[in-house]
């Protein structure tokens, strides 16, 4: 893994206390195992702390592949991000 950004609402600070926490989760490379991985992780802070955590899986390359780079996705994340 190379980095996870808390972006949306409760990065904003704007949350309401059912709001979920929205991660970015960048890693090397995405497969099934490590989607696993980072969703049993996600599933397991969820149930210990009593809050939705909602992850986001990308590789770098893909998150500035023309694609995405110029979405308001990314745009968001970028102003918006914070780096955890």
């Amino acid at each position: 893994m190379s980095s996870v950004l808390l972006f949306g609402s409760r990065a904003r600070g704007d949350a309401r206390s059912d709001s979920d926490f929205d991660v970015l989760v960048i890693v090397e490379r995405v497969d099934r195992d490590v989607r696993q991985v980072i969703s049993d992780v996600a599933w397991e802070i969820s149930l210990e702390f009593e809050v939705l955590l909602a992850p986001v899986v990308l590789t770098r390359e893909r998150l500035e592949g023309p694609l995405l780079s110029q979405s308001g996705f990314v745009r968001s994340i970028e102003m918006e991000g914070v780096v955890i």
